[in-house]
């Protein structure tokens, strides 16, 4: 259940990162894509970086909690990632 946890957090962050996507979207009034603009760009990309790694992490994380890795490793793991 540690990876729960870290699950939480994550989408906490990730929540964080999407309301920065939709300042910027009214900031720079792109409805769709990034407008040309470079800041939203990076704001898209860092979105959607997380998005990817992010749930890869947990599902590993997950299968190594799982398989019986001590508590304090997946603590470990998860602080280095968040």
């Amino acid at each position: 259940m540690t990876t729960a946890i870290y699950a939480a957090l994550l989408g906490l962050m990730l929540i964080a990162l999407s309301v920065n996507v939709i300042k910027g979207r009214r900031a720079f009034e792109t409805a769709l894509g990034d407008g040309s603009h470079m800041e939203m760009k990076r704001r898209i990309r860092a979105q959607g970086n997380f998005s990817e790694y992010t749930s890869i992490f947990l599902i590993m994380l997950g299968y190594a909690e799982y398989g019986g890795l001590p508590s304090y490793a997946v603590h470990l793991l998860g602080s280095l990632f968040i």
